[in-house]
């Protein structure tokens, strides 16, 4: 089968990462995969050579289009639209919904984006297809000594208050205010959006700016005890996924994409309250999840105290995580394809 997929091409976002793996992964299991791409993002980096290899200027056979909801859509032949969304409404409804509403089938990573669909007024079979990993982060051994490390990531420019960063940096100064406990919080931020942060005056809290390789940030998850993830919504939650994979326990809130493979056994859950949604890109579209204080100063107590739970629920993670692999997604996605090529 022809698959044709339709997306902007990127080393370092989101989809672009889902568009090159799942890519690759329906290649591996026999079809002739072509890129019919809107554009190439190579502000993060070069794209890799399969990318460029597959480049296409035309399109053939069944489409797979993989973007945010509300981009244009070819019309009139066999589509499947792959995207998400991270708060319980959908952007620019008016917009999006005619052009989900005339493809063949919307697939989405998660119950919870399906379910908010369909009550947006999504018509068309909406299918779950769960995300995978690529092999580079697999379990690494836990440093059972030193400071504990917890690892903050996330990419801020899509609306960011969604990611919590200030909530977690005043969630880490009051949960070890004295100055002198043998704690670490390292901040992965893109550059531009340190002001984000807010004001930090502790030599604890370290912050990178520089965008990470996939090899270099597997290292840079070796380096952490824990990921503390307080997001307010998630259609996946790919660095969550990526630190249970290294062995990392993780705290965050078991709501939205992340449900789907994050829960108390593979490290701590955040109690949220449902709020409305805020900031550029979300206010006025639905609700979404905002973490308790307080909760969030229980779970990182907890975690420094008890380095061999940390360990434990690692391990627990890292089982967790291989069970969703790109072939599992692919294999997944195949019969949904079929079934309108």
């Amino acid at each position: 089968m022809i698959i044709t997929i339709r997306s902007h091409l990127s080393s370092n976002t989101g989809y672009g990462i889902l568009t090159e793996q799942i890519g690759m992964a329906l290649e591996q299991l026999g079809h002739d995969v072509r890129l019919d791409d809107y554009s190439v993002i190579d502000c993060f980096g070069p794209i890799s050579k399969w990318s460029e290899s597959h480049r296409v200027k035309e399109g053939a056979g069944v489409v797979l289009q993989i973007t945010m909801p509300n981009h244009v859509c070819p019309r009139g032949i066999p589509t499947a639209y792959f995207t998400m969304w991270e708060s319980t409404r959908l952007l620019e409804p008016n917009f999006s919904l005619p052009y989900l509403n005339d493809v063949s089938a919307v697939v989405v990573p998660c119950r919870w984006n399906a379910e908010n669909f369909a009550a947006e007024g999504v018509t068309t079979p909406i299918h779950v297809v769960p995300l995978g990993l690529t092999g580079c982060y697999r379990a690494a051994p836990m440093t059972m000594n030193g400071p504990t490390r917890f690892g903050f990531a996330a990419r801020v420019a899509h609306g960011p208050p969604r990611k919590r960063v200030r909530e977690a940096v005043e969630a880490f100064t009051a949960a070890f205010p004295k100055g002198d406990e043998d704690v670490r919080l390292y901040l992965k931020i893109e550059p531009g959006w340190t002001t984000e942060i807010g004001p930090v005056d502790d030599d604890r809290i370290c912050l990178m700016t520089k965008i990470l390789t996939e090899r270099e940030l597997f290292a840079w998850y070796q380096r952490m005890t824990v990921l503390f993830h307080p997001s307010s919504g998630e259609g996946w939650g790919l660095h969550v996924h990526e630190a249970m994979a290294c062995g990392r326990p993780v705290i965050a809130c078991r709501y939205s994409g992340t449900a789907e493979f994050f829960n108390s056994s593979c490290g701590w859950e955040i109690a949220y309250d449902e709020v409305p949604a805020t900031g550029i890109m979300y206010e006025g579209l639905g609700n979404w999840a905002m973490p308790r204080h307080d909760s969030m100063v229980d779970a990182l107590r907890e975690a420094h105290v008890d380095r061999m739970e940390c360990a434990r629920r690692g391990v627990a993670g890292a089982a967790r995580a291989r069970e969703f692999t790109w072939e599992r997604s692919a294999r997944t996605l195949l019969p949904v394809l079929e079934s309108i090529a």
